[in-house]
């Protein structure tokens, strides 16, 4: 295993040291992804209603539009074919 010495200065009469290693080391312990997992798990189990609040409304958006635009067609076709020719 790779490893240095970086001297950050005197502390209380002391030389202080500070071991940065180097080579396999590199990444997360499980622990660490274990707990950012469950964070990311509490956020959307928060976000989720809303979410689904704001899904909702624009079903119910699209339907009234759907809805008017059959209602314009219909009274399109009663002028259309109302009027005699």
């Amino acid at each position: 295993m790779l490893c240095r010495l970086v001297y950050l200065g005197r502390a209380v009469g002391k030389e202080v040291a500070l071991k940065v290693n180097y080579g396999k080391n590199k990444g997360f312990t499980l622990v660490e992804l274990i707990i950012v997992i469950a964070i990311m798990a509490v956020l959307v189990a928060i976000i989720t209603p809303s979410f689904m609040k704001y899904v909702e409304r624009a079903r119910e958006a699209r339907d009234r539009a759907n809805v008017d635009a059959v209602y314009s067609a219909f009274q399109l076709g009663a002028i259309e074919y109302s009027t005699p020719t």
